[in-house]
């Protein structure tokens, strides 16, 4: 056949070569795409990490900072507790040396107090003895 119109025979054949290039051109694109996507996926599963770990290392520094900061509270609050005691301490030392010397001044007044009583007391019963003595000299010399 040498006319120039193409035979089915050879339209078949482009048209199969026509597809074959296609399916090779489509799976060479599936592939570059796949290789693409896959690339991003790498890379976006890397940022990924590497945001995870940024984020993991500022929360350990955040942690080690309210970790620092409830000891230097702890450590503050313990110093106040110390004070406090210190205080309630000298305070009841100063209530206890005021009553002891109340309880002093008390027992002396009392004690001054009791000697008083007493020395009236004995000056009384020399009176009276005196006062006895008197009355028994004159009921004698009475009956002399």
């Amino acid at each position: 056949m040498s006319s120039t119109t193409p035979t089915t025979s050879e339209k078949l054949g482009e048209l199969g070569a026509t597809v074959k290039q296609a399916a090779i051109d489509v799976g060479n694109k599936v592939a570059e795409t796949a290789a693409v996507i896959k690339d991003n996926s790498v890379a976006s599963a890397v940022a990924a990490k590497d945001a995870i770990a940024e984020t993991a290392a500022v929360k350990k520094e955040e942690a080690a900072a309210s970790m620092e900061n409830a000891k230097a509270t702890a450590a503050d609050k313990a110093e106040e507790a110390k004070a406090s005691a210190v205080e309630t301490k000298d305070a009841v030392a100063a209530k206890a040396a005021e009553a002891k010397d109340t309880a002093t001044v008390k027992a002396e007044e009392t004690k001054a107090a009791a000697d008083q009583k007493a020395a009236e007391a004995a000056e009384l019963a020399e009176a009276k003895k005196s006062e006895t003595a008197t009355a028994v000299k004159e009921t004698a010399a009475k009956y002399e």
